[in-house]
């Protein structure tokens, strides 16, 4: 069903996951490290910004019906029937 390859780098959603990441990391930049509770979220939230662009990545190199059928609209391209 799915014949040609896509780069996950050039979906729509991958790019947003990394703009995603930007801002969450832009955010963590300001908590200071000297809050042992503020850098254990700090961490998380690091770590789910950087998880949305490895499960498209995955996702996609997986061929996974579900979040490819999601991907492909969203990347501009149509799959063969």
């Amino acid at each position: 069903m799915f014949d040609e390859e896509i780069d996950p780098k050039e979906l729509l959603i991958y790019k947003k996951g990394m703009e995603i990441f930007e801002v969450v990391n832009q955010i963590c930049e300001l908590i200071q490290d000297d809050d042992e509770m503020l850098g254990h979220v700090k961490g998380i939230m690091l770590e789910d910004a950087m998880l949305l662009t490895v499960k498209v990545a995955g996702a996609e190199s997986g061929q996974i019906y579900d979040i490819r059928m999601i991907a492909l609209p969203l990347s501009g391209k149509q799959h063969a029937n």
